[in-house]
């Protein structure tokens, strides 16, 4: 995974999202931007050292009340007004503050501290690059490493929650993670099942004006629902329940709520819920995930 003299990637395979709510500067609500790029992976994979240098800042315990929602995280300063900055680290990193690390050590591993929370999936790596204490674009950082080596395929971001769904009238959804989309177009349909069909799904596969076109879908679909349940609205009003097992669609405004509220808090205890609402949960559930 070595990309340059003096640099590699801080994952092994690198894995960079692309999707475009993630990339560096994407809105992230009001003024705040996401003012790193990530990369994919699972539970407990390596985080690497990019470069040389000495850890100058982090966090040792589990914290999600930083200020940025790095939770366990780790700086390096590698001199010349570089540092590098690895989030959302399983524990507390493997170096102490003051230690000097080489370029290639693992320095931790993924997890879900911070805003990498542990129910979405896959688990990524979050990393910040300062020159001078000003935030850069780590992704420029480190293609820059060695131009004469190719960065890896741009791929389009995509799980096994991605899904196709068609409604009993007709109407057909790309469900994702975090969202859904009505689509209405025959060419853009085909287009998305070659996405959800292709492994990978490379940028250089497609038009720039399929790429545009996939963007446009998927930057509504990250994030990650309960039991792979969300909701879907159509134009006109109508409120839908998708699930792995099919849809449903809710004529009560106030079962419409309760799922609201079963989604958003990820639990129906007791405490959350009455024994009615419970079984309006179930009641849909067992519909749309067979549970």
């Amino acid at each position: 995974f070595a990309i340059g003299p003096g640099l590699v990637y801080p994952t092994d395979p690198w894995r960079y999202n692309d999707a475009p709510g993630e990339r560096y500067l994407a809105p992230r609500g009001g003024s705040r931007r996401h003012m790193g790029i990530d990369s994919q992976g699972g539970p407990e994979q390596p985080i690497f050292a990019i470069a040389a240098g000495r850890v100058v800042n982090g966090t040792w315990g589990t914290s999600g009340n930083d200020g940025h929602g790095w939770g366990n995280y780790a700086r390096i300063d590698h001199g010349n007004g570089i540092h590098s900055l690895y989030a959302h680290f399983n524990r507390a990193p493997f170096v102490g503050r003051g230690r000097s690390v080489q370029r290639g050590q693992q320095i931790g591993v993924m997890g879900g501290s911070g805003f990498g929370r542990l129910d979405y999936y896959p688990r990524h790596l979050h990393l910040e690059i300062f020159r001078n204490n000003a935030n850069i674009n780590p992704l420029e950082y480190l293609e820059q490493g060695n131009p004469d080596t190719p960065p890896p395929a741009r791929q389009f971001w995509k799980d096994s929650t991605m899904r196709l769904i068609r409604s009993s009238n007709g109407p057909i959804w790309l469900v994702g993670p975090g969202g859904s989309v009505h689509i209405t177009s025959q060419d853009d349909l085909k287009l998305l099942q070659r996405v959800l069909n292709s492994d990978p799904a490379a940028y250089d596969t497609f038009t720039p004006e399929q790429t545009a076109t996939i963007d446009r879908y998927m930057k509504n679909l990250v994030g990650r629902p309960i039991n792979g349940v969300t909701v879907l609205k159509t134009s006109d009003g109508k409120a839908f329940l998708a699930g792995p097992g099919g849809t449903v669609h809710i004529l009560n405004p106030n079962h419409l709520d309760i799922m609201l509220r079963y989604l958003r808090s990820g639990t129906y205890s007791v405490l959350t819920f009455t024994p009615s609402e419970k079984d309006i949960i179930d009641g849909y559930l067992v519909k749309l995930v067979g549970k």
